[in-house]
């Protein structure tokens, strides 16, 4: 019996967390490309009629799965203090929210196992759980909705979610990146620590055209006084 599985269940609350479960060990165990009702039903050792009866399809299953805490964080898990969060300046808000997304899928290694394998197959339900992922995403960005105009934050955070993913699941496989240890806590903080510099200085950069007028006023300052310089002395 694999970790995911568990004791044929005797109610629908346990036979429905028992198929999420399943659901997990197919997907980490299996592969997205083995994904599919009968391979789940089989490993929660219920019936197919059951996913039906309680989820009304396959697909509901899933939708209910990506929905799940068991696979991805929720907003109340990354920013359970929401007003507190809106009371800090953007860039220390975002750092914040960074480093807790950071630690949460740290504590999900399934769904690490999960990421891990979609970057070599794809299976025919993995929209569900693209969507329920860029859900996610779009509440994050409402906690960022008095950035200044010049920054991207959908861009900056695909970036730092991007690097976020990429050395968690290079953790599961190598110790030490760049000279950081990946798997220890002291190694993340040290990235959490550059998360707060990158994120606090983009966002009190000026804006491009401002620093464009800043320079042109500087240097027409400049001009003013060595023209006035060179202007002969009365006398």
């Amino acid at each position: 019996m694999s970790e995911h599985e568990a004791p044929r269940p005797r109610n629908r609350a346990g036979t429905e967390r028992s198929l999420l479960l399943a659901v997990a060990a197919v997907l980490t165990e299996d592969g997205p490309s083995r994904l599919s009702l009968s391979a789940v039903a089989r490993r929660a050792g219920v019936d197919k009629a059951l996913v039906y009866r309680y989820f009304d399809s396959f697909a509901g299953l899933l939708e209910a799965y990506a929905r799940d805490s068991l696979y991805w964080p929720t907003l109340d898990e990354v920013a359970p203090d929401r007003a507190e969060l809106l009371a800090l300046p953007i860039g220390k808000r975002f750092s914040v929210v960074m480093q807790r997304y950071a630690a949460a899928l740290r504590a999900r290694p399934d769904t690490l196992a999960i990421l891990a394998t979609e970057l070599a197959e794809r299976g025919a339900f993995q929209s569900i759980l693209e969507r329920q992922r860029e859900r996610f995403g779009e509440a994050l960005f409402s906690l960022a909705h008095d950035a200044p105009k010049h920054v991207d934050v959908a861009a900056i955070a695909t970036l730092l979610t991007g690097s976020i993913h990429y050395l968690l699941i290079r953790a599961r496989q190598v110790e030490v990146f760049n000279g950081i240890a990946l798997s220890s806590d002291a190694g993340w903080a040290r990235i959490d620590a550059a998360l707060t510099l990158l994120l606090e200085g983009a966002v009190r950069t000026s804006p491009p055209e401002k620093r464009r007028r800043r320079r042109a006023s500087a240097q027409g300052a400049a001009g003013a006084v060595r023209g006035s310089s060179a202007l002969p002395a009365k006398g």
